[in-house]
């Protein structure tokens, strides 16, 4: 998957200041890939979501921060939607927006689209009285992330880290849920359950 997912980042109508890959203990040839394909990969050991997305964040040099998965499509204007979402209003610190399964089966992609997405993304603002935000889709101001960074949860297995996130972030600034900015994700670790 992760060359398919660098592939399409390269073809943004703006192009990122730099891509990097976290290789968190992979088995596979995820980091030679990326490397081949001109990617930044950083290797974190500590197993997990929360410590290679921390790894990536602190590692990254642009003003906003840009995050998804190695099995996600994201569109050619992602990057551009984005910032313009940024640009929109200066409270901003975090940006989120819905995720629909790639998959030739109607049902996968109704199913993402309508009920993980617009039901999940609802209930949970409600519950924590904030935006959330979905991992392999988000956007962060760097300088929201340093105020945060030391307050986030480390163990994956007591929060959802992009919930988290979310929420440490909505401390500081405005988190937000938009529309326009949608993304494709695999289907893969829902029919492996």
């Amino acid at each position: 998957y992760i060359a398919d997912a660098l592939e399409l980042i390269a073809k943004q109508t703006i192009q990122p200041l730099e891509v990097i890959v976290v290789d968190n203990n992979s088995s596979d040839n995820t980091a030679a890939i990326a490397k081949k394909m001109g990617a930044k990969v950083i290797k974190e050991t500590r197993q997990g979501i929360t410590p290679a997305r921390n790894a990536g964040f602190n590692a990254a040099k642009g003003d906003i921060i840009a995050r998804t998965d190695a099995d996600t499509h994201v569109p050619s204007n992602w990057l551009e939607t984005m910032i313009e979402i940024f640009e929109s209003h200066v409270d901003i610190v975090g940006v989120s927006g819905p995720s629909s399964f790639f998959s030739e089966n109607e049902h996968d992609h109704v199913v993402t689209s309508k009920l993980l997405t617009k039901t999940y993304v609802a209930f949970a603002g409600l519950i924590h009285g904030h935006e959330i935000m979905i991992g392999p889709n988000m956007g962060v101001k760097k300088a929201a992330w340093e105020k945060i960074k030391d307050k986030v949860e480390m163990d994956d297995s007591i929060v959802h880290e992009d919930i988290d996130l979310a929420y440490h972030l909505s401390e500081v600034g405005l988190v937000t849920f938009d529309k326009r900015l949608i993304v494709e994700i695999s289907p893969r670790r829902i029919k492996n359950n």
